[in-house]
This record gives structure tokens, C-alpha cells and sequence, in this order.
């Protein structure tokens, strides 16, 4: 019975980590697509305004 929990501490830390890791992988994924939605808006409004004024 003592080996039952502690393989099942062992399991429910693993378990964490891999929560934690998932947490970081969609914070970093979110970030990720914000930077590319500001870093697409600027290059669209020079897009449209560059035949007005060449």
C-alpha cells in the first residue's frame, strides 16, 4: 500500500508538470499570435495608402 501511493505522488507530479508545461505552451502561443496580429497591422495600413501616394 505504501508503494501504491507513492507511485500514485509520482504519477500525480508528473501529471502536474505536464499541466504546467501545457499552461506555458498556450501562454507562449497566445503572445506568439498577438505579435504577429501587430506585426501584420502596421504592414496592411502602408499596404493601402502606398498607390495614393507614389
Amino acid at each position: 500500500r505504501n508503494a501504491l501511493m507513492q507511485e500514485k505522488e509520482v504519477w500525480q507530479s508528473q501529471l502536474q508538470n505536464q499541466h504546467m508545461n501545457l499552461q506555458e505552451v498556450l501562454h507562449a502561443t497566445r503572445l506568439l499570435k498577438l505579435k504577429i496580429q501587430h506585426y501584420q497591422a502596421p504592414v496592411d495600413d502602408t499596404l493601402v495608402p502606398s498607390p495614393t501616394s507614389s
